[in-house]
Parts: C-alpha cells; structure tokens; sequence
C-alpha cells in the first residue's frame, strides 16, 4: 500500500459568502506557500545570532479548466468584491480536503482569500479552456 497522498486524494472546494459555490472537479495543479518572514540580530558578546520569524500569509495558486460557467460566475464575483459592487462576493474562502492512504483526512481552509490576476484563455484549439486562480489570506484553519 502507498504510504504517501497523491493528487487524485484531494479536493477544493469554493465557499462564497459562506455557502458552497462549487466543488472543482478539474483542478490542474494546486499550490500553498506558507510565507514566512525571518530576522535575525547579531549581539555584541554572543556567540551566534538570534532568529525570528513573522507569518506574511497563506498564498495559493490554483490552475483549473474550465468545465462549465461556474468558473466565470466566480470570476466575476472576485471582480465584484474588488470593485467594491453589488453582486460581489462579501468573502471567499477555499477549502481543501485531503485523505491519507492511512484514512487521515484534513481540511485546510483559506479564509476570506484576495486575488490578483486572473488569467483565463484557451491556448489552441484542441486545448481546453483554463483559469488560474493566485490568492492569498492572512488567516487560515487546519482541521481534522
């Protein structure tokens, strides 16, 4: 038995204002950097330096295709929030789901995540169409 989880044991949700918009089904790829800041200070009289570090964030970048309008819907919600207009969304949050081959499951949950550039295109005609979400939040949950 594999002792290691593969793409194939996860799953992302996207929450919007608090209910469920959709659940990706056609996730390409799926990144989650921890960003951490370290200092360091040198001392007069100590032999070595004195660390610490500060949390910047989580940031994720998600590559998808595109299966049906809901990639669109979410877009345009990101773009509503950001401009500040009716119909945007309050909040998203992304949630991903991960079960261990030892039956282990988590949920990381990225909460109230701001976007940059949305890139969304087909790069030819037998390729299908793809979106790629880059995101990042201050605050985040890890659950069993």
């Amino acid at each position: 038995m594999f002792d290691r989880i593969t793409g194939q044991d996860i799953s992302v949700r996207i929450i919007k204002d608090g209910a469920l918009m959709n659940e990706i089904t056609t996730i390409k790829s799926i990144q989650c950097t921890f960003e951490l800041a370290r200092s360091e200070e040198d001392y007069i009289g100590e032999v070595a330096m004195r660390y610490d570090s500060k949390f910047n964030g989580l940031a994720l970048k998600i590559e998808m295709h595109s299966e049906n309008r809901q990639g669109l819907d979410l877009i345009n919600a990101i773009v509503l929030k950001a401009q500040r207009r009716a119909g945007g969304a309050v909040r998203i949050d992304i949630a991903c789901s991960l079960l261990w081959p030892n039956g282990d499951k988590t949920s990381l949950m990225a909460k109230d995540v701001a976007f940059a550039d949305i890139p969304f295109g087909f790069d030819s005609r037998k390729d299908f169409g793809k979106m790629e979400l880059d995101g990042k939040c201050s605050e985040f949950t890890i659950k069993p």
